[in-house]
């Protein structure tokens, strides 16, 4: 039996030889994911996290051999198309819309829904199932329903979808070729949710899935309404950043021989930092 991880296929990051790389299935033997300890799990959430606790003898070579990753953000706007009532309808569609997506996109990668009008998905870590924030936070799964999808007159609902793009590459090896395929990739994004091609292939699939997903068959992404969000370079560290691996340190050190009546100003005092800074890099 395949394992996938999280019910809107959340990729993860496995050893793989001398290096970590990563993917959505799983067979049942290589899918032991225990967050809490990193030293009986088999999954990590990011690459750092695997080269620290499965090669840890080597992070360096580690972190050469594997593939980085870019992510992105953007979101575009769907008409006909009503917010989610609980949070299986959410990632019912949510995953409708990612199969969609997914053919406007490189072969390496990949789309996650990670907000579908006021709703947001996220992933359980302990769980790895599908679990609804904003106006469905607290309101379980399937909300005070039984379960059932909820399909009702969409006519001049509009609703605002946020999406996730993860690509991955062993060929790119330095921030400017990460940039080229992130201008290559969304300049294609544009064109597929402009030209309305991302709207045939969300009313192909809400209709061909089994069960099929009818909250979707007169859905129409709006052209013109693909804004970008954020976007994050593997080799451009961000102080938000969680890529590559940072140590802080923080210690004490007396100085003898310094006259400190002469310092008498702010300026002064900066002049002297700087010495003590140049010191110690």
């Amino acid at each position: 039996r395949i394992t996938q991880c999280m019910a809107n296929e959340h990729p993860m990051w496995f050893k793989n030889g001398e290096k970590c790389d990563q993917k959505v299935e799983f067979e049942d033997w290589e899918s032991r994911f225990t967050p809490a300890d990193w030293g009986t799990s088999d999954l990590f959430e990011t690459l750092e996290d695997c080269c620290i606790a499965k090669l840890w003898y080597d992070i360096d070579g580690c972190l050469d051999n594997s593939p980085r990753e870019m992510t992105f953000t953007f979101t575009i706007d769907i008409s006909e198309f009503n917010d989610p009532s609980h949070c299986q309808d959410a990632d019912i569609t949510g995953n409708a819309l990612e199969m969609a997506i997914n053919v406007g996109l490189p072969s390496n990668a990949a789309s996650f829904v990670t907000g579908i009008g006021c709703v947001t998905l996220g992933r359980n870590a302990d769980t790895d199932s599908t679990e609804c924030g904003g106006c469905l936070a607290g309101s379980g799964f399937t909300g005070d329903t039984d379960g059932t999808p909820v399909v009702e007159d969409a006519t001049g609902a509009v609703s605002t979808v946020t999406v996730e793009v993860r690509i991955n590459s062993d060929a790119c090896q330095d921030s400017s070729c990460f940039n080229e395929l992130y201008d290559q990739t969304v300049m294609d994004l544009r064109e597929f949710v402009d030209t309305g091609t991302l709207t045939v292939e969300i009313g192909d699939w809400a209709r061909n899935r089994v069960p099929p997903v009818e909250q979707l068959w007169e859905a129409t992404v709006l052209v013109s309404s693909y804004q970008q969000v954020a976007v994050h370079n593997p080799y451009v560290t961000m102080a938000s950043s969680s890529t590559g691996i940072v140590v802080t340190s923080t210690g004490s050190f007396e100085v003898d021989g310094v006259d400190w009546g002469k310092i008498t100003s702010a300026s002064d005092l900066e002049i002297v930092a700087s010495y003590f800074e140049d010191g110690i890099q």
